[in-house]
């Protein structure tokens, strides 16, 4: 084999291979930023149902009424995230766009989340109303260790 075409080999081979590291880099960077805001977004979900949760035993011993304004606050953004990781759409806090999910089992959860965060809004309502009472205080963290066990599935 002459000098010549060890060249050509050692210069395709070469450029064959910078072209599939460029793809996979490539690659990677999508699927990292797409998985990233997903992740973002759940723990973003699991922080707010965590907040509602303490502000509505705030609201109960503390009668504070900007608890009540927080709580609706946190499970309206929850919400939002859940219903964002179905569609896809710009953040609030103008970090980018979040991707849709699609994974039909993922979608599931996500779905079940949303049904979760209205039951927990339900649960917390019937707590604050009726002010103190066991039973519903163990609803509002069964709901929400729910809701966080679910946003596990994603992390």
């Amino acid at each position: 084999m002459s000098s010549k075409s060890a060249y050509i080999i050692l210069l395709t081979a070469t450029v064959l291979i910078l072209s599939m590291i460029g793809y996979l880099w490539h690659k990677e960077s999508k699927l990292t930023h797409s998985c990233l805001s997903q992740i973002e977004s759940s723990i973003k979900i699991r922080e707010l149902i965590n907040n509602a949760v303490l502000h509505s035993e705030k609201l109960v011993h503390d009668k504070s009424p900007k608890s009540d304004k927080a709580i609706d606050k946190a499970l309206d953004s929850a919400e939002w995230h859940a219903g964002a990781m179905l569609t896809g759409g710009d953040k609030p806090e103008k970090t980018g766009r979040l991707s849709q999910v699609k994974d039909p089992r993922l979608r599931a959860k996500i779905n079940e989340m949303k049904i979760l965060i209205k039951e927990l809004r339900v649960a917390i309502q019937e707590y604050v109303k009726n002010e103190k009472g066991a039973d519903k205080e163990k609803k509002i963290l069964q709901i929400a260790q729910s809701d966080i066990k679910d946003t596990n599935t994603f992390l």
